[in-house]
C-alpha cells in the first residue's frame, strides 16, 4: 500500500488532469487551469508529468490508454493559444493524444459557437475514438441540436480527423455523458436529462428534476433502446453499494 499527495496548499490540483498550481509537483503552468497529466509507477513515484493548455481555462475529464500504449485525453477548453488550435468560441471539446512518454502527438478542438463540454472518451473496437459530452451549439460541427443542451457524441479517427457526430436528447436539458463499448460493439451512454420528448421518454419529473438517462446505440449512432432512472433511486442505490 502507498499514498502520495500531489498538491500545494492554497492551490487547486485535481489529479490526474486538471491544475492551476505553479509550484510543488507542478511546473511550467501555461495559464489559468491546464490539463495536467502525471505517470506514476507501482509505488506512486512520478515517472513523468506534462501540462497542456493555453492562457484561459482548460478542463480535462477523462483519460484512456490506447492500443499503441499512448494516451488519449478528453475535456474542454476556453483557450485559443498555447497548445490549443482552431478554438471556436465559448468552450470547445478538446482532445489530446500523447505518446507513451507523455509527449504531445496531436490535439484537436471540436464544437460550435456556443458551449460544448467534452467529458468521456474511449478507443473504439472499430478504430479511432468515440467522445461524449454535452453541447448547446447549433452550428459549426453540430448539425442537429434538439433544444438547450444535448448529449453530443463525436467519432474521430486515430489522428483526430472528423468521422461524424450526432446529438441526442429532447427540448430541455441533457447534461454530462460517459460511454463504454460493449463486447457486441454497441455503445452504452449514461447522461442525465430533464426532457421528456425527442429521444427521451419516461422521465419521472419532466421539466423539474433530472433523471439519469441511459441509452444504447449501435456503431452507426442509432438508438437501440433508452431508459430513464429516477435520480433519487439511483442515489440511494449508489450509497447502499458504496459508489456515491
Amino acid at each position: 500500500m502507498w499514498a502520495h499527495k500531489y498538491f500545494r496548499l492554497q492551490m487547486v490540483d485535481l489529479l490526474p488532469v486538471v491544475m492551476e498550481s505553479t509550484n510543488g509537483n507542478v511546473t511550467e503552468n501555461i495559464g489559468w487551469f491546464d490539463y495536467w497529466i502525471i505517470k506514476m509507477n507501482s509505488a506512486g513515484i512520478i515517472e513523468w508529468k506534462n501540462n497542456l493548455g493555453g492562457t484561459d481555462g482548460d478542463f480535462a475529464f477523462d483519460i484512456d490508454q490506447t492500443s499503441d500504449l499512448g494516451y488519449i485525453i478528453s475535456g474542454y477548453t476556453y483557450s485559443s493559444d498555447g497548445d490549443v488550435t482552431d478554438y471556436d468560441f465559448a468552450g470547445d471539446y478538446w482532445v489530446v493524444k500523447l505518446d507513451f512518454a507523455g509527449n504531445l502527438i496531436w490535439e484537436k478542438t471540436y464544437g460550435g459557437s456556443s458551449y460544448d463540454y467534452g467529458m468521456s472518451i474511449i478507443e473504439s473496437m472499430e478504430g479511432g475514438y468515440l467522445m461524449t459530452g454535452y453541447s448547446i451549439s447549433t452550428d459549426g460541427d453540430i448539425s442537429d441540436n434538439h433544444g438547450n443542451y444535448d448529449t453530443w457524441i463525436i467519432k474521430i479517427d486515430d489522428s483526430g480527423n472528423w468521422n461524424g457526430e450526432r446529438s441526442y436528447g429532447g427540448s430541455n436539458y441533457e447534461f454530462n455523458a460517459s460511454v463504454i463499448q460493449n463486447g457486441d460493439g454497441d455503445y452504452l451512454v449514461c447522461s442525465s436529462s430533464i426532457s421528456n420528448d425527442g429521444d427521451v421518454s419516461g422521465n419521472h419529473a419532466p421539466d423539474t428534476f433530472h433523471d439519469y438517462w441511459v441509452f444504447k446505440i449501435n456503431q452507426s449512432g442509432e438508438i437501440i433502446w433508452q431508459k430513464m432512472l429516477w435520480w433519487i433511486l439511483w442515489r440511494l442505490l449508489s450509497e447502499c453499494c458504496g459508489n456515491s
